[in-house]
């Protein structure tokens, strides 16, 4: 769905329900892959949105995912150069330290996508 609420709705029944089973659910990719032109297995992709703009739709269900309880949350490989101009979300302070943990309240685990894919191995990125 094209609806943030819609999606966030979803997402924490799934949640709920899942890990009312034992089952840990584990929300992804951080912050919003949505709008990314390209595939993040064979380049970094770049998506030119604020901070304020995520917030109003990409953002909407990672807080109804931890409203939910879940256990992770996994990052994405990619730039947001409007929020950090240095690294990928998932290399980044200021999504993870600041966004998630700090004003979006999470303290489950961080998972990071795969760090072989092509959007890290060929960035000059580094942890």
């Amino acid at each position: 769905s094209g609806n943030p609420d819609v999606v966030a709705a979803l997402g924490a029944e799934m949640i709920s329900m899942g890990q009312a089973q034992a089952v840990a659910a584990v929300a992804k990719h951080f912050p919003g892959h949505g709008d990314t032109t390209t595939d993040s297995h064979l380049e970094l992709p770049q998506v030119q949105k604020t901070l304020e703009q995520l917030w109003k739709l990409e953002l909407k269900p990672f807080q109804a995912a931890i409203k939910a309880g879940v256990s992770g949350i996994m990052t994405a490989h990619i730039m947001y150069p409007k929020v950090d101009k240095g690294k990928p979300a998932t290399m980044s302070t200021t999504f993870i330290d600041e966004v998630l943990r700090k004003s979006m309240g999470f303290t489950g685990i961080v998972f990071s996508d795969s760090l072989d894919m092509k959007a890290v191995m060929n960035s000059q990125m580094s942890l």
